[in-house]
């Protein structure tokens, strides 16, 4: 799986309930949750849809109504503040994106319409797009609502996205569209040797800095592994360093702590999923060294 735009023009729900789940350290496929929540091609997903594919996943879809675009901002701001994503239906109920972060500015969006879906939008525009307007039989206007879908998990996450609007920025260059498409991959990756902050303390070193002060260590594994195919060395040391810069990145997205329990083995481990993460040339290297005598 990867971070990417909508197929169609029908599947923004799944996608935002996907981004939605993602920033909780559930990682689904967008398919399973279309089907999970009735999505079809002539009327999309509605909320209901969404919330039974959010409990099948272990959360509970919220729904809060506002009637003025002050007090729906001041609500998602506290909503994010707490770092719990959360879903909007924009454009008078007819586009699912789901909101991650925010500043006094902007606000941090996955929009599964763009091809690079993670986006910042200015608050004033994005609540006139929230606003849905009601009205009489007779064409006049009644109420203006204001929807925001919190995702809260049923448990506390192993992982839970922390994303600064700084992080998201720079996630955002050009440069790093490789590292957004496989975000997903990198987390769902460090899942078995990380946790994020909880409520009380926790124990554990910050896994961004840890992957950072073994860097050339892990690297090294890296280039070790695959070179017993022919690899070649500096092109896959390089590789192999870009990967492991990434799965620094994306665990400081998540503020993740190393499992104390996994700290002996944390380096071989790192190096064993930036294997499986390097491009594909790289790793037919490795393959070939796998691979039995004939």
């Amino acid at each position: 799986m990867a971070i990417y735009a909508q197929p169609n023009s029908w599947t923004c729900g799944p996608f935002a309930l996907k981004h939605g789940l993602l920033a909780l350290g559930v990682f689904a496929r967008e398919d399973a949750l279309a089907s999970a929540a009735g999505s079809t091609e002539q009327y999309g997903t509605d909320e209901p849809g969404l919330r039974r594919a959010a409990r099948l996943h272990g959360a509970e879809l919220r729904t809060e109504r506002w009637t003025n675009a002050h007090a729906a901002h001041r609500a998602a701001v506290a909503w994010l503040d707490r770092w719990v994503p959360v879903l909007l239906c924009l454009d008078q109920w007819e586009h699912w994106v789901t909101a991650v972060a925010a500043d006094a500015e902007h606000v941090i969006l996955f929009d599964s319409k763009y091809d690079a879906p993670l986006r910042a939008e200015p608050w004033a525009p994005l609540l006139e797009r929230l606003a849905c307007r009601r009205r009489y039989l007779g064409g006049v206007w009644t109420s203006t609502l204001y929807d925001l879908h919190p995702l809260l998990p049923r448990r506390a996450p192993a992982l839970r996205l922390t994303l600064s609007p700084e992080r998201a920025r720079q996630l955002m260059r050009d440069e790093n569209a490789g590292l957004a498409a496989s975000w997903d991959d990198y987390a769902r990756a460090l899942l078995p040797l990380a946790l994020s902050p909880g409520d009380q303390l926790e124990l554990g070193e910050d896994l961004e800095q840890f992957i950072a002060s073994r860097r050339g260590a892990i690297a090294d594994r890296v280039v070790a592994a695959c070179d017993g195919g022919g690899g070649g060395g500096a092109d896959t040391h390089a590789a192999a360093a870009r990967v492991v810069d990434g799965l620094g990145f994306v665990a400081g997205m998540y503020r993740a702590l190393l499992l104390p329990e996994r700290e002996a083995a944390a380096v071989a481990r790192l190096a064993e999923i930036a294997v499986a993460l390097l491009p594909a040339k790289h790793r037919e290297a490795l393959a070939v060294a796998a691979a039995p005598a004939a």
